[in-house]
Parts: C-alpha cells; structure tokens; sequence
C-alpha cells in the first residue's frame, strides 16, 4: 500500500523499480500524512524523575524535621519515648523514601531521551540523581561518624 509522495524508502524508488508516477510529493511546509512524528516533548514540560527525586528530599527532610521535633518536645525520658521516637524513621524510611527513590530511577532511566528537549533532558539527569544521592550520601556521613568515633577513642 502507497500513499502518494512516500514510499518506504523514503524520496527514492527501492533499486531495479520504475519511479513512482502518481501525484507529485508534498511541498516543503504542508504537513504530510505520515510525515513528522509529534514529540511528547510538547505535551511533557517537567519529566516525572525531577518529581521524584525532590518528593524523595522532601520526605527525607520532614522525616528528619518531625523526628527532631519530637526529641526537642520530649518530656520524658524513658525508654518507652525514646522507643516512640525511633518509629518514625524507622518505618518512614523504607515505607515512603525507598518507594520514592525507586519510582525516580526507574522513571530516570527508562525515559524516552530521544524526545526530550535538552532543558528536559538534564531535568531528568536532575532528578535520577536526586534519588541516586541519598543512598550515597547518608552511607557516608555514617562512615564518617564511625572514623570520627574510633579517632576520639583512640582506638
């Protein structure tokens, strides 16, 4: 099946064929029927993995912001508080910052990259590397505290 001013091949007849004889091909600037593919680049602005990787910071900050709250309005010194205090980042680490960095690396890496426009592009560099950064950045504070704890003991 043809369509008039295209053929598989594009412009040319494939080899050892008589040239097209049907209508002229289609001027510069008149849309063709199978011409030009619309990016989703236009309906997109803001990729999803920009999303994520500052949803994945937000969360990361309200849970260290309530946790510190918590400790600051505490009372009670007891175990038991201090045990009540721990839950939070305990559960809301894995149950809402694991789902977050997960969904902005999968949604990083999987974007179609051939449609986006630079300013897009590097928006979803952003944010894989927003949700790539705390599993780099917290392993080495941790590292950090333990060398600064084996020095101040003089182990």
């Amino acid at each position: 099946m043809s369509t008039p001013g295209y053929t598989q091949y594009g412009d040319r007849p494939p080899q050892g064929t008589a040239p097209y004889q049907g209508a002229t091909p289609y001027p510069v600037g008149i849309p063709q029927p199978y011409g030009g593919v619309t990016t989703e680049a236009s309906k997109k602005k803001i990729p999803a993995a920009f999303f994520f990787g500052i949803a994945t910071w937000v969360a990361i900050l309200l849970i260290i912001g309530v946790t510190a709250l918590m400790i600051a309005n505490s009372t009670d010194e007891s175990t038991s508080a201090g045990g009540a205090i721990a839950i939070i980042p305990m559960f809301g680490t894995p149950l809402v910052v694991l789902p977050l960095t997960v969904c902005g690396l999968a949604t990083g890496a999987s974007a179609k990259k051939r449609l986006m426009t630079r300013k897009q592009l590097i928006m979803n560099r952003i944010g894989f590397w927003l949700s790539v950064a705390p599993f780099v950045i917290f392993p080495l504070l941790y590292a950090l505290a333990v060398i600064e704890n084996i020095v101040e003991r003089g182990v």
